[in-house]
């Protein structure tokens, strides 16, 4: 998902939400509720491994960031892309653009299982790269 400088996390919330197959948008009255109601919906409805890639984020974003990073999944990573560097959370890479092949290389290395479990095809990864 790309943030950019929208930072609302109710915002950003809902449209993770409607990513969700069967999924019913509620409306909420703040930003601890939108929070509480994703990780409960992400523990029902999620496969056994949930990536969250959070692209663009901006200064505005951290607290976002904070909100996604506490919630209490098993197997849940997030992988942040910003122009500013976050460095309370690690690890932090200071890159310039990749090409291709290292940005696949990254973040095979870091999105996916370490185990080598993974039954993702290559194909999605690629599109999840090009997209991200």
């Amino acid at each position: 998902m790309t943030i950019s400088r929208l930072a609302d996390t109710t915002d950003i919330v809902k449209k993770i939400i409607q990513q969700l197959p069967s999924s019913q948008l509620p409306d909420f009255h703040s930003d601890e509720d939108a929070i509480n109601y994703l990780e409960c919906l992400l523990k029902r409805v999620s496969p056994s491994h949930i990536l969250l890639v959070l692209d663009d984020v901006w200064r505005e974003g951290v607290s976002l960031v904070d909100s996604l990073f506490s919630l209490n999944l098993p197997n849940y990573k997030i992988l942040v892309t910003s122009r500013f560097s976050f460095q309370r959370f690690k690890p932090v890479y200071n890159l310039k653009i990749l090409n291709d092949q290292d940005a696949m290389t990254l973040f095979c290395q870091y999105a996916l299982p370490d185990d080598g479990s993974s039954t993702i095809p290559y194909d999605l990864v690629e599109k999840v790269e090009g997209v991200a």
